[in-house]
């Protein structure tokens, strides 16, 4: 009889080691998992980052194209504008002295 609970006994332990092992490996495989979990979410977020990034180049560019012709469509104005100035005013366009000098005669 002894012989047999010892026999027991021994398989007992052998089965608590054995789910122990079990338990051990569930808890090393959530950990990786959740590992892998975070670093897709740092990959995503990177991409987010870099999309972002690139966003707001393109919307600089488009900015820089909008002044580029806006400028182009004043530019004529303004050589049109300085030229009847001159004609009108004289050499002196432009400046704050000439108009007071009109404005006296």
């Amino acid at each position: 009889m002894e012989e047999e609970e010892e026999v027991e006994e021994e398989e007992m332990e052998e089965e608590e080691e054995m789910e122990e092992e079990v338990e051990e490996m569930e808890e090393e495989e959530e950990v990786e998992e959740e590992e892998e979990e975070e670093m897709e979410e740092e990959i995503e977020e990177e991409v987010e980052e870099e999309e972002e990034e690139e966003e707001m180049e393109e919307e600089e560019e488009e900015m820089e194209e909008e002044e580029e012709e806006m400028e182009e469509e004043v530019r004529p104005y303004g050589s049109v504008l300085t030229s009847e100035l001159g004609r009108r005013f004289g050499s002196g366009a432009g400046s704050t002295e000439a108009e007071p000098e009109k404005n006296k005669a």
